[in-house]
């Protein structure tokens, strides 16, 4: 806050703790600071004092997607150890809600924060947080603009593992949904999407095509609205397409689930009338007959990880991509070409 508002800390915490000579035109700018932040004035002067809080914020899209609790264990792991408590707030992936879930946190005075972006081309408040001072880390999306270490794994090449063993089976027509919810719901290539995570797996499973001189599938991707109901309908109309996908990828487990449901309710037989695969590794993953394949990434490390460089700024420059890996199961078949 010091920083944001160009005066020193001492000058900052005598600012807002309404004590000692301060002029009127840096007090002034001093609380527009910590107005801007989302700071109580008598709590930011009590931080300042001690230099910490003891809590780690963390803002993500909420906890119903089953692989976030993994990660969110390692980040509270990470904090127990060094005696920090942590406090979550829900976005729901909405740029609104997440400088809210932000403010929120900045009013708590956490000592540093963990945000799973929603949206990379609108991210003013990450970029002030950032140039604050507030130690600040990126969960799985990239963020241009914004000097804070990103935590992810590397998805492109896992996918591209993923589509070069489906088009040695044969498959050349490959489905892809995510609940990205974009107001145009079909992809463009190259298009620049808000979440570069999702952007990672995408240009990863058409790449190999390029490379192998065949035309990639962009127009069986889909971005639906965030309800079973919307990725249900994404689903049947990819299969009613007059040339289908003989295979179809989920973004996620959440929409895995709606991709099997439709699946089924279409009678379709696995993997001899459609191959299926998704990201992330849950166990009814590998209890379904067939069981399905999977990308797999480390949850757990990684959010362990991402909270140890938010409580140590000191280790911002040891930004780190984990790897994600492809587990082939009997999900995905092999078509006549």
């Amino acid at each position: 806050m010091a920083q944001l508002a160009g005066v020193s800390k001492a000058t900052a915490t005598r600012a807002l703790g309404g004590y000692g000579r301060v002029n009127a035109g840096t007090r002034e700018k001093v609380l527009a600071a910590a107005r801007d932040l989302g700071y109580s004035a008598n709590a930011a002067a009590k931080t300042m004092n001690t230099g910490r809080s003891g809590s780690l914020g963390i803002v993500g899209r909420g906890i119903t997607n089953p692989v976030w609790p993994v990660a969110f264990q390692g980040m509270v792991d990470a904090a127990r150890s060094q005696g920090l408590t942590v406090l979550f707030a829900g976005s729901g992936f909405d740029v609104t809600q997440e400088r809210k879930a932000i403010d929120l946190l900045l009013g708590k005075q956490v000592d540093g924060l963990i945000v799973s972006a929603a949206d990379r081309h609108d991210a003013a408040h990450l970029e002030r947080i950032s140039a604050f001072g507030m130690p600040l880390v990126l969960w799985e999306r990239r963020v241009p603009g914004v000097d804070a270490p990103v935590v992810e794994s590397d998805m492109r090449s896992a996918s591209s593992d993923l589509a070069a063993a489906l088009l040695e089976r044969g498959h050349r027509r490959i489905g892809f949904v995510s609940s990205l919810a974009l107001p145009s719901t079909r992809y463009a290539l190259g298009a620049d999407l808000p979440a570069s995570i999702i952007q990672d797996k995408i240009e990863g499973l058409l790449a190999p095509f390029a490379a192998a001189g065949l035309t990639p599938p962009v127009d069986l991707v889909r971005f639906p609205e965030r309800n079973s109901e919307a990725i249900a309908a994404a689903y049947h109309s990819l299969l009613d397409d007059p040339h289908p996908p003989t295979a179809l990828v989920a973004s996620d487990s959440q929409v895995a689930e709606t991709m099997v449901e439709v699946v089924r309710s279409r009678k379709l037989r696995v993997p001899d009338d459609v191959s299926l695969a998704m990201y992330d590794d849950l166990s009814w993953a590998r209890l379904m007959d067939p069981p399905l394949t999977v990308i797999v990434e480390p949850n757990y490390e990684m959010g362990r990880y991402a909270a140890e460089l938010a409580m140590d700024p000191e280790r911002a420059s040891e930004e780190r991509t984990f790897s994600a890996r492809v587990i082939l199961r009997p999900s995905v078949g092999s078509v006549a070409t």
